[in-house]
């Protein structure tokens, strides 16, 4: 058996062992899958329940009351006719205080007679979680406008001066703009292979650490090229990421059933399409990131001090999961091509843009490549780290060191 070989299965049967891969492998997911499995269940048994379980556990549902608008600056126009249940008009401060105090209402605002100077208003509640505050600010606003332009259509049109309609040649996927899911199913990707990258990733940076502190990569090293020690250990590590990975789809397709409902419609259902994609990409996206933790492990005198650095060579995959909002609505636009076509943030923003729009070809065949040669020179670039004297310099990690190294002065 060659040395690469001896690498992948040592590799293999020393991560399958820990039982803190165990814990994370087996334990974890069915705690969650139990917490929402309950969820979903109590939600079937109670036709009056939240139509949505996540949403229920975040924010529990309550009777929505209408709020009160005092306007005491005489500005106000009519409330727009879908505003007329959400807000009461009251003659009076006090009137208003005194229906808020009866539970009438959740709130209401004052407009002061000095508003057209001005420009402020005053929100009064009882509530103070900022999550249920101002439901009707835009109604109000609206109302506003329309008193201070008197001409209810022009202060429609101001507010909104165009109502673009998008026709395109190509056929693409219909997506219900009402559905909550048509924005979270591109998240609930971003965030899966997130996830699953950075745990495997990370098994890497736990193998090279700690091999390095107990002094058995400087053994490694004489009898093994840095590239196929590093090939080994990716190949392995990998191959346990892909194997938990379908460990935890399991556990969550069986309490999927258990619950007796999809969590995603089925006009949402994954292609095989995507599903093949995902698989390139984890894969590319994996070495990539194994590559870094595996440099960073290297450069760190301990396993402490390397996992204080994880969060900086995560960095790039969070920055879709900010720009979740633009690759879920605009998944044609230039930011959402801009990140998928990175290398260092391609495999979570493809993946988003991929499970919320018809990708061209041209653009998920770049992207791919564009992941695969990075991750082929970072294979080279970390090889290079595993010279004697890095490994044992026992210097602290900083970023001086980082970039001495990555241009080979380490």
């Amino acid at each position: 058996m060659s040395k690469m070989g001896l690498v992948f299965r040592q590799e293999i049967r020393q991560t399958v062992m820990r039982r803190s891969f165990f814990i994370s492998l087996v334990l974890m997911p069915l705690i969650v899958g139990v917490v929402f499995w309950v969820i979903n269940v109590s939600s079937a048994e109670d036709p009056a329940a939240n139509e949505n379980p996540l949403a229920e556990l975040v924010m529990p549902a309550k009777e929505a009351l209408p709020e009160g608008v005092v306007d005491d600056s005489g500005l106000m126009g009519a409330l727009p006719e879908d505003a007329q249940e959400d807000l009461i008009r009251y003659d009076s401060e006090a009137a208003a205080r005194a229906a808020l105090d009866a539970g009438e209402i959740e709130a209401f605002y004052v407009i002061p007679p000095d508003y057209l100077s001005s420009g402020k208003a005053t929100y009064v509640t009882s509530s103070p979680n900022p999550l249920e505050q101002g439901r009707n600010v835009h109604r109000l606003e609206t109302a506003l406008n329309a008193g201070l332009i008197q001409d209810e259509t022009l202060a429609a049109r101001l507010e909104n001066p165009m109502e673009l309609e998008v026709q395109t040649l190509s056929e693409a996927p219909q997506r219900d703009a009402d559905n909550v899911m048509t924005f979270l199913l591109p998240y609930m990707v971003a965030m899966l292979f997130y996830a699953v990258i950075f745990s495997s990733a990370s098994l890497m940076l736990n193998s090279i650490s700690t091999e390095k502190e107990n002094y058995v990569m400087e053994i490694l090293m004489t009898s093994v090229s840095p590239q196929a020690m590093m090939t080994g250990k990716i190949l392995a590590l990998g191959l346990v990421g892909l194997f938990q990975t379908l460990v935890w789809s399991g556990i969550g397709f069986a309490f999927t059933r258990l619950a007796g409902k999809a969590v995603i419609p089925a006009e949402f259902q994954i292609s095989p399409v995507l599903l093949v994609w995902g698989g390139l990409f984890f894969v590319s996206g994996y070495a990539l990131y194994a590559s870094f933790m595996a440099g960073a492990g290297a450069l760190a005198p301990n396993l402490r001090e390397a996992s204080q650095v994880t969060f900086l060579v995560m960095v790039p995959m969070i920055i879709p999961l900010m720009m979740i909002g633009a690759l879920s609505q605009n998944p044609d636009g230039a930011l959402s091509v801009g990140l998928s076509l990175f290398p260092l943030t391609a495999p979570v923003a493809m993946m988003a843009r991929m499970a919320a729009t018809e990708v061209p070809l041209w653009q998920g065949g770049l992207s791919l490549g564009l992941v695969i040669v990075s991750a082929v020179l970072a294979v080279r670039w970390v090889g290079g780290l595993f010279r004697t004297q890095t490994l044992l310099s026992g210097q602290t990690f900083n970023v001086k060191l980082f970039l001495r190294a990555l241009v080979g002065k380490a």
